[in-house]
């Protein structure tokens, strides 16, 4: 039997769900051109994180294509879509925060995405999409510094790198790590000069290297990366150069962060190793 107070919640809940539908007949989502209110937007965004985004994710929140979220001629919040076509950013002014599940069904609509690419630490997109999913798989990590550990010095010299070692870093990183030659180039002259790519070589044999990475977004902030000789691992080299890249992060005064997938195992017990800690997980959206 269904009582009056339910036939009266019932007629409430579905009137209240059409008027709110009828009311998003006047947001839009516009490609953003003006980078100046942008901007402004993308710091307002950055106070709600709970921890920094790495150096990788920045730079890809740079290709992806982004919009302004506006109820006529209002700007409430933006979107962004990355290059294989998954939401990855949702970001609402928070007075407009309580009707986020709405608005993002409708950019996924209109959108046509059925996937968001999702870091915990961005808890305001983090929250607004729980409310959409379907399934969630994790694929890494984002590693926070939790105590300091002891350096076990490893054989071999250890080296900031130079312009004139730009050729073998190189040709080292795309040997393990897979991606193009002049990509590379372009990506480690700018460490180089930035003096912040190191490596470790023993006996003319280059075993590993490791980053300390810093941009003008997160200036204080290092992301840290390894790259270990196939013939080196198991042999606790990673742990080692994980080890000084924090060191040398933390004598400049920068927090040291790194990110890692989940099926990199090594990696992973390295950076663990180091005092990190996995608080913040990265994870695929299925809507």
């Amino acid at each position: 039997m269904i009582s009056s107070c339910n036939v009266l919640y019932f007629t409430i809940f579905s009137t209240f769900a059409l008027l709110e539908i009828k009311d998003m007949n006047d947001v839009s989502f516009v490609e953003i051109e003006d980078l100046d209110l942008f901007a402004e937007l993308i710091q307002k965004w950055r106070e709600t994180l709970t921890f920094p985004n790495d150096d990788f994710w920045d730079a890809m929140m740079k290709r992806a294509k982004s919009f302004f979220i506006k109820r006529g001629k209002i700007v409430q919040g933006f979107a962004s879509i990355s290059g294989p076509g998954h939401l990855m950013n949702f970001y609402l002014l928070p007075e407009f925060l309580h009707e986020g599940a709405v608005i993002m069904q409708q950019f996924l609509k209109e959108k046509e995405l059925s996937t968001a690419w999702l870091w915990a630490n961005n808890q305001m997109f983090f929250s607004v999409a729980m409310q959409l999913q379907r399934s969630i798989e994790v694929e890494g990590f984002l590693f926070q510094d939790m105590f300091d550990t002891d350096i076990v010095n490893k054989e071999g010299d250890f080296r900031q790198a130079q312009p004139e070692d730009l050729d073998k870093l190189v040709e080292f990183s795309h040997k393990y790590l897979g991606a193009p030659k002049d990509w590379l180039k372009e990506y480690i002259i700018e460490w180089i000069e930035r003096e912040e790519f190191f490596y470790l070589e023993k006996d003319g044999d280059l075993i590993g290297t490791c980053e300390t990475r810093t941009t003008e977004v997160n200036p204080n902030v290092a992301s840290l990366g390894i790259v270990v000789n196939a013939n080196y691992r198991k042999q606790g080299y990673g742990t080692y150069l994980m080890q000084r890249a924090k060191k040398i992060a933390k004598e400049r005064d920068h927090q040291p962060i790194c990110v890692c997938d989940l099926a990199n195992i090594g990696s992973m017990k390295a950076i663990q190793n180091c005092g990190f800690g996995v608080l913040h997980p990265i994870m695929n959206i299925q809507f």
